[in-house]
């Protein structure tokens, strides 16, 4: 029976029904009707094969903020993660004097930016990050790798953390 032909809200699917209606299509149909050889297409086809089952957010302090273990919410998180790009300055760059000297010159003292720890459960295994409310991403496993958002705010909020 199609949705189209519902009368009544006894008719509809319940809630499981359409959630799993709704993963589907977002896992299935979404990246056929994304462009295969851009950017967000390709990404998205090589990373497929991941599904997140749960994503803990840890602050400084090692309080749990959030944990997310919603399909739905799981789906978007994954939408986020698999359009992050390589950040663009070089590790070599960063922390350097003439990087600091810049920053003092620029004159404006900023309050050093929260961090939290994004514990990652998925089909591919575990893995830590290091997650800055700006977008920016550090691998806490293994060899540094360093990435950023195209869209912090909106993972802020995915997050349950606050917006810049």
């Amino acid at each position: 029976m199609s949705m189209a032909g519902c009368t009544s809200p006894a008719e509809l699917p319940d809630a499981p029904v359409m959630r799993r209606r709704v993963a589907t299509w977002l896992m299935v149909g979404l990246p056929w009707l994304l462009p295969l050889h851009g950017p967000i297409g390709s990404r998205l086809a090589a990373q497929s094969t991941e599904f997140f089952q749960r994503v803990t957010v840890v602050d400084a302090q090692e309080q749990v903020v959030a944990v997310i273990t919603d399909e739905l919410r799981l789906l978007s998180f994954a939408a986020h993660w698999a359009v992050r790009t390589p950040e663009r300055r070089p590790i070599a760059a960063r922390g350097t004097r003439a990087a600091s000297s810049a920053a003092g010159r620029a004159g404006a003292q900023r309050a050093p930016e929260p961090s939290y720890r994004l514990d990652l459960v998925s089909t591919a295994g575990g893995s830590r990050w290091r997650y800055r409310p700006s977008g920016r991403l550090e691998s806490l496993d293994g060899e540094p790798q360093v990435w950023e958002l195209a869209d912090p705010d909106e993972m802020n909020r995915l997050l349950g953390l606050p917006t810049r």
